[in-house]
């Protein structure tokens, strides 16, 4: 998701043969829908064209309608961003790699849909491109630029203004020709010429140790193995390990987009302050959860079903809110809070001492079930959460995450089960406690979160 962007032509590759191999079909089949709704939630309206590969494996039409049917009972007409295959009369497009089969006709059908496509008929000034032609000739020698050398560049071919070059970036990034981030300084002044060269930094962290082992030797001989096991077990990094695997030089830039991106968080719990982080894409599946410990208390329903509920957004509202207890902690010292139980699909957190809030992300429904404990904070958590959401819905899923709120709104003790209603009903109703008054703080602003500096937005809930 996050080197997913607004505009452009997206390629959707698959195997066809594992759709016609009923061991696999409903895994193959889970992957292109899986994809199509990330495209739609972050460009909606960018033209995306399915590929399946190993022609040379079928060539036979009968083998292409049935792919072309089973495809057909995932999209439906949800997804009109497609480009069919006209000339075949199929939604997708039959390659081959080896033979170049259907090669040709691809090229065209995404020149074709370039041309078509109305967000890439910006014009911009000759300078523009002359900025990038000499940006590009960099890329085979560099993975990365250092922002002063592409000002210099920039300067070298006549685009002497700071604001028109930032301008030139932001078009360069949103086109997804290079990663400018500008969250911080230390993002700020590097451009990434190559995504590989990130996308292989964050796999040295976030990994499957089983299929891409460490070093263990060499982990050894650096004196880490205690390190390592603590990321392994626990989800926590220790910055000596991260300047390890990172080699020293860059883990400031790491951090900083690990922390913007919501894939990483501080972990300052048991005294410790700036050396660890959580990692919470790595958390432990727990064999058995549960909605809380404790029958007391009340809890709400973020219900995504209507749209998409994709991997990670669950990870990141868990690293906020680590984050945010972590803010809380240090302009409360005297507050200590206990550390979070945390697993890769539930947690239990202490939002303040002996307030503890339950998250669980119910992935086969689409929702987020929150349980609080301590009612008077019904209001106060909402919205956190729904601050949350918004925030990491504009930074990293380019607002195309929609959602409905759900509380409880009745609370028996003789049995009866609690009803949820919506959120705006209990609004119109001034539902306690979820409209109750709250004296100790000041009102959320849910929708100015975006381009909000990270630290800026947490210390402000």
């Amino acid at each position: 998701h996050i080197f997913l962007t607004k505009t452009g032509v997206y390629l959707l590759v698959f195997d066809m043969r594992e759709i016609l191999d009923s061991a696999t079909r409903n895994q193959s089949l889970k992957y292109i829908s899986f994809w199509l709704r990330s495209i739609r939630l972050h460009a909606p309206d960018a033209p995306t064209l399915l590929v399946g590969t190993f022609w040379e494996s079928i060539m036979q039409k009968e083998p292409l309608i049935l792919i072309n049917e089973a495809i057909e009972s995932v999209v439906h007409d949800r997804f009109p961003q497609i480009a069919s295959n006209e000339e075949e009369e199929l939604l997708f497009y039959p390659v081959d790699n080896k033979s170049r089969f259907g090669i040709s006709y691809l090229r065209c059908k995404i020149e074709s849909s370039v041309r078509n496509d109305r967000s890439v008929a910006q014009e911009v000034s000759v300078k523009w491109i002359l900025f990038l032609d000499e940006i590009f000739a960099k890329k085979q020698k560099e993975k990365f630029l250092p922002l002063s050398t592409v000002q210099k560049i920039a300067s070298n071919v006549g685009l002497i203004d700071a604001n028109e070059q930032e301008e030139a970036l932001r078009l360069f990034h949103e086109r997804g020709m290079l990663i400018h981030l500008t969250a911080t300084e230390t993002l700020r002044n590097i451009i990434i010429l190559k995504p590989g060269w990130l996308i292989d930094a964050l796999s040295m962290v976030i990994r499957d140790d089983e299929l891409h082992q460490y070093d263990m030797k060499d982990i050894h001989i650096h004196g880490l193995v205690a390190d390592f096991q603590l990321l392994k077990n626990k989800a926590l990094v220790t910055r000596d390990f991260l300047e390890y695997v990172w080699k020293e030089e860059y883990t400031d830039f790491f951090l900083d987009f690990m922390k913007r991106t919501m894939l990483l968080s501080d972990w300052d719990f048991g005294n410790r302050k700036g050396d660890r982080f959580l990692v919470p894409s790595l958390l432990k599946v727990r064999s058995k959860v549960t909605k809380s410990d404790s029958e007391e208390g009340i809890q709400c329903i973020f219900d995504f079903s209507a749209s998409f509920l994709p991997n990670g957004v669950f990870q990141r509202l868990l690293c906020l809110f680590i984050a945010h207890s972590a803010s809380f902690r240090s302009e409360n010292e005297d507050n200590i809070c206990k550390e979070p139980s945390l697993f890769k699909c539930s947690g239990s957190i202490e939002y303040q001492p002996g307030s503890v809030i339950h998250l669980l992300e119910d992935s086969e429904r689409q929702r987020i079930l929150v349980h609080i404990e301590e009612k008077k904070l019904a209001r106060r958590i909402l919205g956190i959460i729904r601050s949350m959401l918004q925030k990491l819905n504009n930074d990293v899923m380019s607002g195309g995450l929609k959602w409905n709120i759900l509380v409880q709104g009745q609370i028996s003790g003789n049995g009866e089960q609690s009803i949820m209603i919506e959120f705006s009903e209990a609004m119109k109703q001034s539902l306690s406690p979820w409209c109750d008054a709250d004296e100790n703080s000041n009102e959320i602003n849910i929708f100015h979160s975006h381009g909000t500096d990270l630290e800026i937005f947490l210390k402000n809930l």
